[in-house]
């Protein structure tokens, strides 16, 4: 699966990077034999994976802007924008989907299980840096 275009706030989702194309294969088959869907993932890989994570919103016209803007004055950095960087640096992004505690747990262990970094969860209007709990994961 690839990235559907502009990436607004990705609520309830699980975020994670990737510095090779082979780590994030594997991050995505281990997701899947976990029983993630692969229409509750988008990878965002080379060119267009950077444009889509528009961390500025610059390439999304006035809208983008708009929309990033209002993310910055409600955030304390930019965490976009390491995506944005991760991905122009030849690594890959990976979204998944996660509305409950359960799948969140899941998907940062699949992450850091295969090399994630800056793996982290979007909640309402909240971000949080996941780490393991090996008393909810398989790891």
């Amino acid at each position: 699966m690839t990235s559907e275009g502009f990436q607004g706030y990705p609520r309830d989702h699980v975020l994670g990077a990737f510095e090779s194309r082979a780590e994030a294969a594997q991050a995505l088959d281990d997701a899947r034999a976990s029983g993630v869907p692969d229409h509750e993932i988008a990878v965002y890989a080379g060119e267009q994976g950077a444009e889509d994570l528009d961390s500025t919103g610059t390439s999304h016209g006035i809208g983008g802007v708009l929309v990033r803007s209002i993310q910055l004055m409600m955030t304390d950095r930019d965490r976009l924008a390491e995506y944005e960087q991760a991905v122009n640096a030849g690594g890959v992004v990976i979204a998944a989907q996660a509305e409950d505690d359960e799948r969140k747990h899941l998907l940062a262990a699949v992450f850091h299980r295969n090399g994630g970094r800056e793996v982290r969860y979007y909640g309402s209007m909240t971000v949080e840096e996941l780490t393991v709990d090996p008393s909810r994961t398989r790891m």
